[in-house]
This record gives C-alpha cells, sequence and structure tokens, in this order.
C-alpha cells in the first residue's frame, strides 16, 4: 500500500499552495490595470493537475477544461441548450447520401471554415489545418488512439483546391457519431504543430491505408512526427490555438495562467458560441488537491471557484454560507457515473461469480444517502439515469453478503487454514482472496474503497486500498496493472458509443476499454448501436447491452453524482450538464 502524506507535510504543501495564491493574485478578482481598465482575474481551483495541454492526447478532464480556451473545433454543444452549433464554420455542414459507387451507404460532408478566423500569427485558418489535424489523429504512432476509434468511417477528406476554406468529408458508412467526430475534434495550426511539413505529403486516404502500403519511408516519417508531437514540447510549451485565450504559463504543481489574446479575430463573432466569450481577462489554475485548502482559500476571497466539491464539502458549505453570505452555491446533474473497475484479466477477477460476489458487498443506497448526502442517483451500468436510454427494469445490484457467500463457495473459495481469508488452489498455486482497489487521493473515493474493504474482510475478502494521485491512476488502470480501481466516467453530449469503453477491441494495453471485458453477444450490440440513427431503436439495443454488462457484472457501477460548486459571490454564471459543470470564460463579475 502506497504511505499518504504525513499530516506535516499535507500542512506544508498546503501553505505552499495558499502562499502562492496569496502572491500571484490580489485579494479581488478585478484589479486596475496600467491603461486604467479594469481587469478580471479569475481564479479556479482544480483539483488535479493536467496530465497534457494537447487535446488529441490528454486523458484527464481538467486538460480538456483548460484547452476548450485555448483551441476551438468546427462545432460545439452549446451548454446552455445542448444543441450542436457552428464555430469555426459558416453554418452547420451540408450532409449528402451517397447511394452508388465504392462509398455507397455513407454520405458527403461539405464544410466551410469561418472567413477571416486566423491564428495567433495572423496566418489564416483553413482547411489543411483540418486535414492536418485529421491526418495526425489518424497517425499510428501517437499515443493515445481515443480519436481513432471513431475515425474508421472516414476514408478521405478533401480541400478544395480553389477555396482553402472549402473541404468535403466522405464516409463509407453511417455512424451515429459521424458529424460529432467530422466537426467537434479542436483543430490545430499545421505550420505550429508540423513546422517540418511531414505530414504534408500524404492525404488523409494515405495514412488510412498505411497498413497495405507497407513503406519503410512512410512509417518512419509518420514516426518521426509522433515522436515530435507526443513530447512533452507539444502538449507543456509549445501550446497554440485558434480559441480566444492564449497559454501564458504553466508552474509544475503550482498553476497554469491563460491571457485573454488583444484585439483577437472573434471578437466579432462573440454571439456565435459561448465558447467565443472572453470576459475574465486572465484565468488562474490553481492545483490545490486537498480539498480543505481549497475552501479556506474560498472563504478567505483568494481563489474564485471551487468545484469537484463532494456532497459533505457541499452540505457544510451550505451552513457555513447562512451565516457568512460570501458564497453562491450550485448543484446540477452531471453526466457522469462513479464505478469500481474489475480488471477482468485478473486471476482471481476472471470469474463472474467472484466480480457478482464483491458487488454485492456494496450498499450502494446507503452510499448514495450517506457518502453522497443525497445528492447522488444509484445506478446500474454504463448509461446515465437521466438518459432515455437507462434501463429501468433493472435496478442497482442488491446488498446481499449471504448471496456473496454462497458466490464464493461455488467458485471454490474456503478458509483452508483458518486465518479468516478465503483460499484457493488457483491454477496450481494456493492464492488467497486477496485484491488491491485503487483510489484517488480525495477523501470521497477513498471512503467508498473503505466501505466496499469492511465488508468484504466479514466474507473473508481481504481489500488493499491504494491511493495514488490521479495521473497515476489513470496511466495505472489503462495499461491494465490493477486489480480494482475506483473510477468516474464522463459521457458527452449527443449519441453514446460504448465502443471505445466496452467493445473487446479495446481491451487490449493502450485501449479504453479498462475493465477488460469481453463478450461476443455485447460486442454485436455495440457494432449495431454504432450504426443505428433511429433513436427509438438505438435506445433499445442500449438496454439490451445494460442487461448484459449487469450479467457479467465487469465493474460495479455506483451512482450517479450531481454537480456541486462555490464561487465567490460576486461572480455571475450559469452552471451546465456538460463537463466540469461551468465554462469560466463566460463568468462575468457584478
Amino acid at each position: 500500500m502506497l504511505p499518504q502524506l504525513s499530516t506535516t507535510v499535507q500542512l506544508l504543501y498546503s501553505l505552499v499552495i495558499l502562499l502562492g495564491i496569496s502572491c500571484l493574485s490580489s485579494c479581488k478578482s478585478e484589479s486596475m490595470q496600467e491603461n486604467g481598465k479594469k481587469e478580471f482575474v479569475l481564479r479556479v481551483r482544480l483539483a488535479f493537475e493536467p496530465d497534457r495541454l494537447n487535446p488529441m492526447l490528454s486523458a484527464l478532464t481538467q486538460a480538456t477544461q483548460i484547452e476548450r480556451k485555448i483551441f476551438l473545433p468546427l462545432a460545439d454543444y452549446n451548454p446552455n441548450t445542448l444543441i450542436l452549433e457552428p464555430i469555426l464554420m459558416t453554418e452547420s455542414p451540408k450532409i449528402t447520401q451517397i447511394v452508388e459507387g465504392p462509398y455507397a451507404g455513407g454520405a458527403e460532408y461539405d464544410l466551410n471554415i469561418l472567413p477571416g478566423a486566423t491564428w495567433d500569427d495572423g496566418t489564416s485558418i483553413t482547411g489543411f489545418d483540418y486535414a492536418f489535424t485529421m491526418k495526425a489523429a489518424l497517425n499510428p504512432f501517437i499515443s493515445n488512439v481515443a480519436w481513432q476509434s471513431h475515425m474508421d468511417h472516414i476514408v478521405d477528406i478533401v480541400v478544395d483546391s480553389t477555396d482553402s476554406l472549402h473541404i468535403k468529408v466522405i464516409t463509407d458508412t453511417e455512424y451515429i457519431l459521424s458529424e460529432s467526430v467530422i466537426i467537434t475534434n479542436p483543430i490545430y495550426p499545421a505550420h505550429i504543430y508540423d513546422p517540418d511539413q511531414m505530414l504534408a505529403p500524404y492525404s488523409f486516404s494515405d495514412i488510412k491505408q498505411l497498413a497495405s502500403v507497407n513503406h519503410q519511408d512512410v512509417n518512419q516519417r509518420l514516426k518521426d512526427f509522433a515522436d515530435q508531437f507526443n513530447s512533452d514540447e507539444y502538449s507543456r510549451t509549445i501550446v497554440q490555438g485558434a480559441g480566444p485565450y492564449e497559454f501564458v504559463e504553466w508552474i509544475p504543481n503550482q498553476q497554469i495562467i491563460l491571457q485573454r489574446k488583444d484585439n483577437w479575430w472573434g471578437n466579432r463573432n462573440i454571439d456565435k458560441h459561448p465558447l467565443m466569450e472572453s470576459k475574465p481577462t486572465k484565468i488562474i489554475y490553481y492545483f490545490i488537491p486537498d480539498a480543505q485548502t481549497a475552501i479556506t482559500a474560498l472563504k478567505d476571497g483568494r481563489i474564485d471557484v471551487v468545484a469537484e466539491l463532494s456532497p459533505e464539502q457541499y452540505i457544510d458549505l451550505e451552513s457555513y454560507n447562512v451565516k457568512a453570505r460570501s458564497l453562491t452555491l450550485r448543484t446540477a446533474p452531471l453526466l457522469q457515473y462513479y464505478f469500481i473497475a474489475y480488471n477482468n484479466d485478473h486471476a482471481i477477477l476472471n470469474d463472474k461469480r467472484v466480480r457478482k460476489a464483491i458487488s454485492h458487498l456494496m450498499d450502494i443506497q446507503t452510499l448514495a444517502d450517506k457518502l453522497f448526502f443525497g445528492l447522488a442517483t444509484p445506478t446500474h451500468g454504463p448509461i446515465i439515469p437521466e438518459l432515455p436510454a437507462y434501463d429501468t427494469s433493472l435496478a442497482s445490484i442488491a446488498f446481499d453478503p449471504e448471496t456473496s457467500n454462497l458466490l464464493l463457495a461455488e467458485a471454490g473459495w474456503t478458509d483452508s487454514n483458518g486465518n479468516g481469508i478465503l483460499d484457493k488452489n488457483l491454477n496450481g498455486t494456493f492464492t488467497e482472496l486477496s485484491l488491491t482497489i485503487m483510489t484517488s487521493r480525495s477523501r470521497l473515493s477513498q471512503d467508498v474503497a473503505i466501505l466496499l474493504k469492511e465488508q468484504a474482510q466479514q466474507v473473508g475478502i481481504f481489500l488493499e486500498i491504494m491511493p495514488l494521485d490521479l495521473r497515476n491512476l489513470v496511466q495505472t488502470a489503462r495499461r491494465g496493472e490493477y486489480d480494482m480501481a475506483c473510477l468516474a466516467s464522463v459521457q458527452e453530449v449527443g449519441p453514446y458509443d460504448p465502443y471505445n469503453t466496452w467493445h473487446s477491441d479495446n481491451a487490449s494495453t493502450n485501449g479504453n476499454n479498462w475493465c477488460k471485458f469481453r463478450n461476443p453477444e455485447a460486442d454485436k450490440i455495440i457494432e449495431k448501436i454504432g450504426h443505428t440513427l433511429d433513436e427509438g431503436r438505438r435506445n433499445e439495443l442500449y438496454k439490451k447491452l445494460q442487461r448484459i454488462i449487469f450479467e457479467d457484472q465487469p465493474a460495479l457501477f455506483l451512482v450517479s453524482p450531481k454537480f456541486c460548486m462555490a464561487t465567490n459571490k460576486h461572480l455571475i454564471f450559469n452552471p451546465t450538464a456538460m463537463r466540469p459543470g461551468y465554462f469560466e470564460n463566460t463568468f462575468s463579475a457584478n
């Protein structure tokens, strides 16, 4: 078990953070600039430091939150209406179904870049930047394949030779996320992220056919690009996009600073989409893992926004604010659920009976009531309860220690030496039913694990709790080097494609099926979901998938929480169901 930080070390770390906040920002968010204008500095607490600032490669939602201010896509969902709206496009794409030829059954998407949109150096944003972005994502040597798994149906991208703002994207099949995949990925400036034009000689279709090309020079060129693109330089130093804010500084373990761009091209399109807004002059993100340290800084006026509050912290702040009246407190539904992942490749956990036995040891309703103070809804699978695709015929797995005992006995686990821990001859080796459960360093994550550990001990299962910082937790889970892990899953607005996280294809070392769940029947349903455009029929498929997952228990699904945040009362903002529950670029001060 990894040792937790000592109390002394935690206090010293908190003091360093608080001193940093005091030194780098004034006690008020508004101050006067040298030109006499008011400067609105918004100070935001992040519970975890981003892994990198490169939308194609980053894995943490904290990174995405910051990247949205720097990079822009062709379109994105409006956080207020949850409707997909153009940003770097003149209008929504014109879609033409292909009825004949090699791509019959697919579609042609006609896109037009917004005239006058430029990169920071004044270079126009064109279709070639879009094509570069999509080619880079398809490169087999980049370190995160999350984008690639949704791009299989795209067969070519063609930039108009007479109009570089006009693009055609061609697909060979119908796919529920086609429009989203084609127009919501952040766009990169090709001349910044590929200064040597390593990808320029190849079309999108060239890279897509790389496996059949089998040409050493091509492979080496793509690998050289990936080595550069994957490097820290292009995630921590060179961070440039078309958005309203520019990356200023990243001080490891302390903060990231964004500055509103002067004379930004998008100022004349400010009403086009909320992502175009830039009300704060500067946004400073402070990395404060300890929630109490963050709450103290908020009460003292040294930071302005604290989200990712646990339900207990939120309830405590409600009581505090009755007298202080210095804060604004908000909750809202989130497209997110908490779960405990089982590594289905683990020698002990590859037995469904063991997974079910452990799941029956968690009292999920008590968890929702006591640890989440009623600010969460019990759930049973990978669909959020608020969505129409949620299968209401199922309920959370029942708290039933007796059934756990029966399942473990059926699976051959007994306490042969009387030490209180079940054991078994597993593949010729004496094995005790002892497992490690990874958590983040948050109190809530560890409390969930403690609750399960206490019940598991009663039936002869030993659980060792291993707190990790979020980056290590995610990386370890992705590699499959774990037994159990307390995790959260965020669903995007729009149709949900479970292929990335639940299909056998993605149960590899670098895939996002971290539970290593493999089920042929589930695979077939997932593949059908991806090509079923009718929402009603798709919802029925979602429900079938939920029933299969519930029966197999590849993970212990817990609750869908409400988003809880607190801000200084002078801030004006609207919460949203989109992660992280607010868009800081839209905040204003009264």
